[in-house]
C-alpha cells in the first residue's frame, strides 16, 4: 500500500484513470492494455487508477475485474497501480479489495454507493465499515453526478476521524467544491487529487497534488506538461498545453462519458475492445465524427 509517513512522499503527479479494453467474452485484451500502459508510462504518467468509472467497472463482474487488474499489473512496469473497488455489495468491495492488495495494487479507491437515497452519517458509516474490513487506507472517490451522493466535508470528516484515508478523487461535481473538499483534506493530513483534467492547472494552484482523471488516455504529454511546469513554479510555461486540455473537454461534449475516452483513444491509434454497452446508430455516427476531429487535433498537435 501507499506509505503517506512523513518520509514518503505523498500521493501526487499524474494518474490515467484508463478504459478497459475487453472482449466479447468480457476478457481483458492483454496487448491492448500492453500498449497503452507503455504510451502512459512514456509521456511521464507516474500511474494508473484502474476500473475506475472511465474503465466501464460497473459493466463488469467481480471476477472479470479481477483478471483485468491482474493484466493492469502485470504490464505496470513502473506505473503505480490503484484499483477502484467500489460497488454495491459491501462483500464485493472487501473481496475486491483484498484482492487488490493481493495483486500488487499499492491502494484502493472507493466510491459512496449509488442508487437509494442516503445521509451524510450513513455514507461515512457506509466507508467506515469497508476501511474497518479492509484493514487497509482507503482512497476517497468522489463523483456524484454518476453516485447521485456528494462526499461533503461532514462526510469526510465522519471517516477520516475514525479509519485511515490516504487521498481522495475529487471528479464531477461544481469546480468550486475543491476549495472545501481540500481544506477538509488538509485537516486531516492526506492529499487531493483532481478529476476535473481539463481545468488541472486551476486545481493545482487550489492545493491539489495531482489528477486522476479520463483525458491522461488520450492526452498524457498535455497533463504532464501541466503538472511539471507547476511543480517548476512556472505554470505560465504551460499556458498552451492548458488551453489544449480545455478544447479537448470542450471537444468531449459532443458524446456522453465514457464513451468519449474511446474516441480519443481510437484517434490515438489506441485499441478499445468491444463496447460494453449497445449504442444507436445516432451514437455510432456521432463516435466515428469524433474520432475524426480528435485524431485532427492530435495531427495538428503533432501527438500522432
Amino acid at each position: 500500500m501507499i506509505d503517506f509517513s512523513p518520509s514518503k512522499p505523498a500521493l501526487a503527479g499524474i494518474y490515467a484513470a484508463i478504459w478497459t479494453p475487453t472482449d466479447n467474452a468480457g476478457n481483458p485484451i492483454e496487448s491492448a492494455l500492453k500498449l497503452h500502459l507503455e504510451l502512459l508510462e512514456n509521456a511521464g504518467v507516474v500511474g494508473v487508477l484502474a476500473l475506475g468509472s472511465t474503465g466501464n467497472f460497473v459493466r463488469m463482474g467481480v471476477s472479470e475485474r479481477k483478471r483485468t487488474l491482474e493484466v493492469v499489473v502485470k504490464h505496470s512496469r513502473s506505473l503505480k497501480v490503484m484499483a477502484n473497488i467500489s460497488d454495491l455489495r459491501t462483500n464485493d468491495i472487501v473481496e475486491l479489495g483484498r484482492h487488490a492488495q493481493d495483486s500488487g495494487a499499492v491502494g484502493v479507491s472507493v466510491m459512496p454507493p449509488w442508487f437509494y437515497p442516503s445521509v451524510d452519517q450513513d455514507l461515512s458509516e457506509f466507508f467506515v465499515n469497508i476501511g474497518e474490513q479492509l484493514k487497509q487506507p482507503i482512497v476517497l472517490y468522489n463523483f456524484p453526478e454518476l453516485t447521485g451522493k456528494r462526499l461533503t466535508p461532514a462526510v469526510i470528516d465522519g471517516v477520516a476521524s475514525r479509519v485511515p484515508v490516504t487521498g481522495i478523487k475529487q471528479s464531477g461535481d461544481a469546480f468550486e467544491r475543491h476549495v472545501e473538499v481540500i481544506e477538509c483534506a488538509k485537516k486531516h493530513g492526506f492529499p487531493v487529487l483532481t478529476g476535473w483534467d481539463s481545468r488541472v492547472g486551476e486545481a493545482l494552484q487550489l492545493g491539489a497534488t495531482g489528477c486522476i482523471g479520463g483525458l491522461t488516455n488520450i492526452a498524457p504529454e498535455l497533463l504532464v506538461e501541466v503538472y511539471r511546469a507547476f511543480q517548476m513554479g512556472n505554470v505560465a510555461g504551460a499556458k498552451l498545453a492548458s488551453q489544449r486540455l480545455q478544447e479537448l473537454g470542450q471537444v468531449c461534449q459532443a458524446l456522453p462519458f465514457p464513451i468519449n475516452m474511446a474516441a480519443g483513444m481510437e484517434a490515438r491509434g489506441l485499441e478499445i475492445g468491444v463496447p460494453k454497452s449497445s449504442y444507436s446508430e445516432t451514437t455510432k455516427l456521432a463516435y466515428k465524427s469524433l474520432v475524426e476531429q480528435f485524431r485532427q487535433l492530435f495531427v495538428q498537435w503533432n501527438l500522432i
